[in-house]
């Protein structure tokens, strides 16, 4: 899932995202398709904290974020 997929980046930005990023999990949860991802995400609550492997640059990167 990349995120120029999405209108609203903040959670993204704010979870140091860059644009062109693919999410590729998100707590060991692997994302199939943008839907997936967003209700992922939708699905977080405050105070919860994510894990996400992102591929940046053609690497696969560990992203860690708290949901404020």
């Amino acid at each position: 899932m990349s995120t120029t997929a999405f209108a609203d980046l903040s959670v993204y930005e704010a979870a140091s995202l860059k644009p062109g990023d693919v999410v590729v999990s998100i707590n060991g949860k692997t994302m199939k398709n943008n839907l997936a991802a967003i209700k992922s995400l939708n699905e977080m609550k405050k105070n919860s904290h994510v894990q996400m492997e992102v591929l940046r640059d053609g690497k696969i990167q560990q992203i860690k974020y708290d949901v404020k």
